[in-house]
């Protein structure tokens, strides 16, 4: 593994671990509908068709810094990361990943000043016309704090540096649901920005949110959201649309390795009635708490620890 040291004296490990198999299986769950009437779902294990440790790098206190989102987007990958509430950051590689094809990286300091909220987590990321979104909230790691502000921020997609006020406070979003422990995935469709909220409890009632755009900012002045979908998904982190299906990445916090899983949904959404998976896939990843997830044309990458993986998308057959 070579190490290398960024703009601020970081030092920064990149290694391809390779391709790899995992057996193909094929099993029923059973999705429970609100009317009581019962829906079974194949479930197939994807294939991960490459493995790389990508963008990890050390504080000076030796935190390992975990990826949280993921994003292809112009001919680039970019990822987000964060842990402990230390750091978070943001990458822009070319396709083939590796440290010689490493294009800019930039540490994010995201501190809303006028209301002394200093932001601990990155989630999701997507780009949009010329800017790279993320979600940013003051949440803390293993649920020691929930969200209590939530921001939507973006940034120039090639230097990622962000401009003055290049942000939105969407924090109503805590009063307006109060389950809401934070929120992870970001993802655009039909000139939309959707927002996937992070649920825990048995109790809780997950939600997807969307937003107009204004130009590059995210409509909020009217109304704190567009619109809100109920879901069936818990412990969701990433979001990313494919033709008319949306797919969602989701696994327990853990170390792990363990089972990681991906449900997808038909889009449209309806705010009349809550929408349940159609199908769910699983893989065996790094770890148990799954991040972001993305497409690059028809190549799925989904975010986990310090990997990201490329899953074989030629198996996903709705």
């Amino acid at each position: 593994m070579k190490m290398y040291r960024n703009k601020s004296g970081h030092k920064l490990a990149y290694r391809r671990l390779g391709y790899s198999t995992t057996t193909l299986t094929i099993g029923l769950i059973a999705i429970a509908f609100g009317s009581g009437t019962i829906r079974a779902q194949d479930q197939d294990t994807l294939v991960i068709r490459d493995d790389i440790e990508v963008g990890y790098h050390q504080t000076i206190d030796n935190v390992a810094q975990a990826q949280q989102g993921i994003a292809a987007y112009d001919n680039f990958f970019y990822t987000s990361g964060g842990a402990a509430a230390q750091e978070e950051w943001l990458f822009r590689y070319a396709p083939s990943w590796g440290k010689d094809n490493e294009v800019e990286y930039q540490r994010v300091y995201f501190d809303d000043g006028l209301n002394g909220v200093t932001i601990t987590h990155v989630g999701d990321i997507a780009g949009y016309t010329i800017r790279l979104y993320g979600v940013f909230s003051d949440s803390i790691y293993l649920d020691a704090k929930d969200a209590e502000k939530i921001y939507i921020a973006w940034f120039d997609r090639y230097t990622l540096d962000q401009g003055t006020g290049d942000y939105v406070d969407v924090s109503r979003l805590v009063s307006l649901f109060p389950d809401l422990d934070d929120v992870s995935g970001l993802a655009f469709r039909d000139d939309l920005l959707y927002l996937l909220g992070y649920y825990t409890d048995d109790s809780d009632r997950p939600r997807i949110f969307s937003f107009s755009m204004d130009g590059l900012r995210p409509n909020v002045l009217s109304n704190v959201y567009e619109n809100v979908y109920e879901i069936d998904t818990k412990f969701a982190n990433g979001l990313a649309f494919k033709d008319n299906y949306i797919f969602i990445s989701r696994g327990p916090g853990g170390l792990g390795p363990a089972t990681a899983y991906i449900d997808i949904y038909e889009y449209p959404l309806s705010e009349q009635e809550k929408a349940f998976p159609i199908k769910t896939y699983e893989y065996e990843g790094r770890y148990t708490h799954a991040e972001g997830i993305t497409f690059n044309e028809d190549e799925l990458w989904v975010a986990q620890g310090t990997h990201v993986l490329q899953l074989d998308s030629i198996g996903i057959c709705i």
